[in-house]
């Protein structure tokens, strides 16, 4: 990378990170104030039972797989920032209203338009890794929107911790300090709350008016040599934004393995983390730990979490994406096992420490924005994505049955089998990527071969600018 590309992607990092982090943080603090909730007096205030608190959690998801077909639509109408900066000051204004209930019923219908309004923002925040940045840059980049998660996970545990000794503050019961800590609201009693309500619905405007959503936005400035090198970067990526929906896109996705691989993983190893973003401080709890400690334990998650996702993004560039999402599978197989097979007591904090489905995410993320090339055909890819995860999330805590506490036989069985499925589908994923590069530069050798019909190998200068799937361009090559 020469001086003047180094200037180019310190330029797109310090106008998309920001937001990068923020709008990452923010999403997952959300999912996970339910969880911490339990340590805080959630279930005595409300008299909301387990299995309620399961649909809580899951009601989230719900909307993100309600909201993908309307998303992936509005995506090709409306320029990014615009639809992305006003679902986040939806999202924003949605979650608020949340601390202002004890009703199952009317938390149920708020998280349900929170999950609308926070459903585009993996697919977008994807979509912009994909087209903003080089491949090679991109698995570092995925990687960071997790470890936001696992700052989050560590900021959050402790930050909820000290909110405990907030419990009958202003006549408020602990979890609703904790709530509206998260979202950044509260009522009149507590004005700093209302101060940070701003920061969501802040960010959605700053979104709105300075997302940058092209490669050539104009919040880059881009000079002459910048845009001759933005070009061949990306002839690199192959991101091209589009506003026309190409059905031989979508009829070319919906025809590949990989696209059914991809789904089954994002959903069974989902499953799990549902469970774990809603019940993991209840579980610790029931091996014999205080709400305290629980909540400290949270922090110590994200810990691991941080380690997990460095040491996975470290070995892909050894041995590739998607040998580290099969081995990140085995790891979470061995965490449900180790729940449902040791006993009650501090050593089953193996199985709690050992599960940590991000790493798993961004391999399965970077092998999307890495490897799926054309707009439409990647936009498919992530609204399948984001669907699947969705559905897992939702179907995750449900299995977790009040009948089998503490050790959930059938829900741990599950996840263990879901897990050591997936990790078997990211290697043939692999392989039939590794079959297609053989084809590819066969045809590159063998241009008159009548198999290469389908396969444009002319090295046409202005490739960056055609739009074409990784399947049209034959010098697209995908990496393992």
């Amino acid at each position: 990378m020469n001086a003047t590309e180094q200037r180019l992607v310190r330029k797109i990092n310090r106008l998309f990170l920001p937001f990068l982090y923020l709008i990452q943080y923010f999403q997952f603090s959300d999912r996970t104030t339910i969880n911490s909730a339990v340590a805080l007096g959630f279930y005595e205030d409300t008299r909301i039972t387990q299995s309620q608190l399961g649909w809580l959690g899951a009601i989230v998801f719900a909307g993100h797989l309600a909201f993908q077909i309307p998303n992936t639509y509005l995506l090709h109408k409306i320029p990014i920032s615009k639809y992305f900066g006003v679902t986040i000051v939806l999202w924003g204004l949605a979650e608020s209203l949340l601390v202002l209930t004890s009703r199952f019923e009317v938390m149920m219908v708020l998280r349900l338009l929170l999950g609308l309004t926070e459903a585009p923002a993996s697919p977008i925040l994807l979509l912009l890794i994909s087209m903003l940045y080089r491949r090679s840059e991109q698995v570092f980049l995925t990687g960071t929107m997790m470890f936001s998660n696992a700052v989050a996970g560590i900021l959050n545990g402790i930050i909820a911790y000290g909110i405990r000794r907030m419990a009958g503050l202003a006549g408020l019961a602990a979890w609703r300090w904790q709530v509206g800590q998260t979202i950044f609201f509260e009522p009149e009693k507590s004005r700093c709350m209302l101060l940070y309500g701003s920061f969501t619905i802040l960010i959605g405007v700053l979104a709105f008016l300075f997302l940058p959503d092209t490669a050539y936005s104009r919040w880059f400035r881009l000079t002459e040599e910048e845009r001759e090198i933005t070009d061949e970067r990306i002839r690199d990526n192959a991101g091209v934004e589009s506003h026309k929906v190409k059905l031989s896109h979508i009829k070319e996705a919906l025809g590949e393995s990989r696209f059914y691989c991809y789904a089954l993983i994002a959903f069974m190893v989902m499953t799990q983390n549902g469970c774990m973003v809603t019940f993991s401080t209840q579980i610790v709890i029931t091996m014999g730990y205080s709400s305290d400690t629980a909540l400290l334990i949270s922090s110590c998650q994200g810990i691991v979490w941080l380690m997990y996702i460095i040491g996975g993004v470290w070995l892909s560039r050894k041995i590739g994406l998607s040998h580290v999402g099969a081995l990140s599978c085995l790891s979470c197989m061995l965490s449900a096992l180790l729940l449902l097979l040791i006993p009650e007591g501090p050593v089953k904090l193996t199985g709690i420490f050992l599960f940590s489905v991000s790493t798993t995410a961004i391999m399965l993320m970077t092998c999307i924005s890495n490897d799926v090339a054309g707009f439409t055909k990647k936009t498919v890819y992530m609204a399948m994505f984001v669907t699947m995860v969705s559905l897992g999330n939702f179907i995750g805590p449900l299995m977790m049955v009040e009948s089998e506490a503490p050790r959930f036989v059938s829900a741990m069985v599950a996840y263990a089998l879901f897990q050591g499925f997936s990790a078997v589908l990211f290697e043939y994923s692999r392989w039939s990527m590794a079959r297609m590069n053989r084809f590819k530069l066969d045809q590159l050798l063998k241009q008159d071969d009548p198999r290469c019909s389908e396969i444009d190998v002319d090295p046409q200068s202005n490739r960056e600018k055609l739009d074409l799937t990784d399947r049209e361009d034959g010098r697209f090559l995908y990496r393992l």
